[in-house]
């Protein structure tokens, strides 16, 4: 774990402004959730766009969480890479389409007000409709755990999925 989790740790440390090396092995490689799929973090700072095509060019897509368990498997591996008791939220793969206002995902399932699993994650309140807030972050707080709705424009760390 410590190898995947190695460029995460290393954006942490800096965020929080120490030093921290990376061991010499360390790769960004997509860790295996069984019966899911796998997954990276990103560290990286990106667009919800751009992040959607790095994934892409990496043959995966953002994180689409199509339950409870998934979700909470997602969550485990990012407190297992240190990301507990602070404040991050991470690109996924929901998006509100412009042309009908209604929510779907980057594999085209619709979790909100259509048909697929049913599950989406969102935190109460969300998504809350604000007109620039149209992709979807995964947010882990110490009180809090889940979806929410965030400026498409604005940057961050994002998640791939690949499926297994």
């Amino acid at each position: 774990m410590m190898t995947a989790c190695a460029p995460l740790l290393a954006f942490l440390a800096l965020a929080a402004g120490v030093a921290w090396a990376a061991p010499r092995a360390a790769t960004a490689e997509y860790l295996l959730l069984p019966g899911h799929g796998r997954y990276k973090i990103s560290a990286n700072y990106k667009t919800w766009e751009a992040a959607k095509r790095t994934c892409e060019a990496e043959d995966a897509h953002l994180a689409v969480l199509d339950s409870e368990e998934e979700m909470d498997a997602v969550i485990n591996m990012l407190v297992r890479c240190g990301i507990e008791y602070t404040r991050f939220d991470f690109w996924t793969g929901y998006y509100r389409q412009d042309e009908t206002g209604q929510w779907t995902t980057v594999i085209g399932r619709w979790p909100v007000g259509g048909t697929g699993t049913g599950y989406t994650g969102w935190m109460s309140g969300y998504p809350n409709g604000v007109r620039d807030a149209a992709c979807s972050r995964l947010l882990l707080t110490i009180n809090a755990r889940g979806l929410i709705n965030g400026d498409c424009t604005n940057v961050g760390p994002f998640i791939c999925e690949k499926n297994q």
